[in-house]
């Protein structure tokens, strides 16, 4: 069904951009609209995303509260219910380009400033909203989590994919070592390139809210990092290098822990997500290369310069990521 501009943004005239269609993830479409020189971002959603539509709106404005968060996360104007039934809300679009198509062409020089700008983004999501975590389980968060990724397969297929029960019972007796967070963080649970925005040498803004909730920060640095590794292009490789060298000394030895372990995570979960959805190849390969590397702990260099370990795979020990100056212990010390 066509989609009434007019009657959403309260005028006529207006113009079409751009538009993206749903995806596999999700059921919602974004519309890059403008009218009279200003610009819009009207994102629809489907009907049986209305607890998703509502967390993502509900989001947005508790962040525009925020003295930091005010200036990087888009505005709402105006949210509801269109007569097919769909959900929409209309906000303002922020300056840049996706950081996943820009970073390949940033110097060393700018890739430090995102990573400088990144480890605000997740300093601010530590101090806008933290609270204390009640346990309705006897496993902890990252147990929980490898359980649900492993039940999603199910143990012949993972052993198909070279994750065997073994390894698997590894992960989850680390994932009870590492414990939980004493206090839990708004985190967007999604925090990766394609949802920053660049321009002018720095993050210009974050967006897509849908996923936010309170959960350890940890799962929101490892996720990112992971992505990075994932990428593996020079510039995400040296961007990973960065943001390891800025935020993980400032962690916990149990903190960091639980980062390396949700880096893991976020592969079974990427590795689950693209054997349902039928694919193969390159891709799907590294990710579980990527996996398998993280459980041997096999980067000896990068261990023995006290940092916390990195799969061997990824780089040698004279990469920006073996370099980084930490106070991180080895696995065991803390």
């Amino acid at each position: 069904m066509d989609i009434d501009f007019t009657k959403i943004v309260g005028h006529p005239g207006i113009e079409t951009l751009k538009v993206l269609g749903s995806g596999f993830y999700n059921q919602n479409a974004l519309y890059f609209l403008k009218d009279s020189g200003q610009e819009y971002v009207l994102k629809i959603y489907s009907p049986s995303l209305q607890a998703t539509y509502e967390n993502e709106v509900k989001s947005l404005k508790d962040l525009q509260t925020d003295s930091f968060f005010s200036k990087v996360v888009p505005r709402v104007y105006k949210s509801g219910q269109l007569d097919d039934s769909r959900y929409y809300v209309l906000m303002s679009k922020l300056p840049g380009t996706s950081l996943d198509q820009a970073i390949e062409n940033m110097s060393p020089e700018n890739l430090k400033g995102v990573a400088e700008d990144i480890s605000r983004f997740w300093q601010g999501e530590r101090e806008f909203s933290s609270v204390g975590y009640k346990k309705d389980s006897s496993a902890t968060l990252l147990e929980q989590a490898f359980i649900r990724n492993f039940d999603k397969l199910g143990g012949d297929t993972w052993e198909k994919l070279g994750i065997t029960r073994a390894l698997q019972q590894k992960w989850l007796t680390w994932a009870g070592q590492a414990g939980d967070p004493e206090k839990l963080s708004l985190i967007t649970q999604d925090f990766r390139l394609r949802h920053l925005l660049y321009s002018d040498q720095r993050i210009s803004g974050l967006v897509d809210f849908e996923y936010m909730k309170h959960n350890d920060i940890a799962l929101e640095i490892g996720h990112c990092l992971h992505d990075l590794l994932l990428l593996n292009t020079s510039a995400s490789r040296r961007l990973f290098g960065f943001l390891w060298e800025k935020v993980i000394p400032d962690c916990s030895p149990k903190e960091r822990y639980r980062i390396y372990l949700y880096m893991m995570k976020q592969g079974l979960g990427n590795i689950a997500s693209k054997v349902k959805r039928g694919l193969k190849g390159e891709l799907l390969t590294r990710e579980i290369g990527l996996v398998t590397a993280y459980a041997k702990d096999e980067n000896v260099d990068c261990v023995q310069k006290g940092i916390w370990p990195i799969p061997l795979s990824v780089e040698k020990s004279n990469s920006p990521v073996c370099s980084a100056k930490s106070n991180g212990r080895k696995r065991g010390q803390g």
